[in-house]
Parts: C-alpha cells; sequence; structure tokens
C-alpha cells in the first residue's frame, strides 16, 4: 500500500550514493557491512511541506554525521521529515520508528518490491 501511494506521486523516493557519506551500518560503532546504496523516502509524518524531497534527504544525511540542533523541536521536525533507508546486500534497513526496532517496516518492503527483489504472490 505504501508503494501504490509513493508511486502515485513523483518526488517521493530518491536514490543516493552512498560515497562519502556517513551510514549507520558502516559507522565504526556499528561495523555492519557495506551500504550498497542510500534512499530517501517521504515521510507521511513530515511537516516541513514546503521543503522538497531533495533538500530534506541533504539535511538528513548531514545530521546523521553532525548530529547538531537548536532545539529538540527542530530535531523531531528534521528527523520525521523523511525516511533514510541503507541497502545492504540486496536488503533494506530503514531508520523510521518500525526499523529501527529491527523489525520489517513498509518502507522496506515497499522498496523490495520497486526494485523486484521481493516478489508479491
Amino acid at each position: 500500500q505504501w508503494y501504490k501511494m509513493s508511486k502515485a506521486s513523483s518526488g517521493k523516493i530518491i536514490k543516493v550514493d552512498p560515497k562519502g557519506k556517513y551510514t549507520v551500518s558502516e559507522s565504526a560503532e556499528h561495523q555492519l557491512g557495506k551500504v550498497d546504496m542510500l534512499w530517501v523516502v517521504s515521510s507521511t509524518n513530515n511537516t516541513l511541506l514546503d521543503i522538497p524531497l531533495k533538500r530534506l534527504a541533504k539535511q538528513r544525511i548531514h545530521k546523521r554525521s553532525d548530529p547538531q540542533f537548536e532545539s529538540f523541536d527542530q530535531y523531531v521536525e528534521i528527523r520525521t521529515s523523511c525516511w533514510i533507508l541503507e541497502e545492504r546486500d540486496g536488503q533494506y534497513y530503514c531508520d523510521c520508528p518500525v526499523g529501527m526496532k529491527g523489525k520489517l517496516c513498509k518502507h522496506c518492503i515497499g522498496l523490495g518490491y520497486k526494485e523486484g527483489k521481493l516478489e508479491i504472490t
């Protein structure tokens, strides 16, 4: 269902080259493996509606490596503006609230379907 909604409107999914960008999987703290691709998807919780997804994505990716905010409200606003998925070995790992718990979220399922890595029967 998420995929159908995101597919209907352009600008809801962005593919980002991970080179030179901070990734949770490759961080010294976690060392989970090499990230093949970063994906940014729009969030239904986004309150920054006047800012294009591309700009939100740049801001979110930058704030992952330098998490400094003026207030907690600003942190929540930026953090929930879009979700970042890290693709490793054909699997997706999302930083949405469900994905952060280690569960398979709708964003991972939708992206797997979109990229032909998940077959719906």
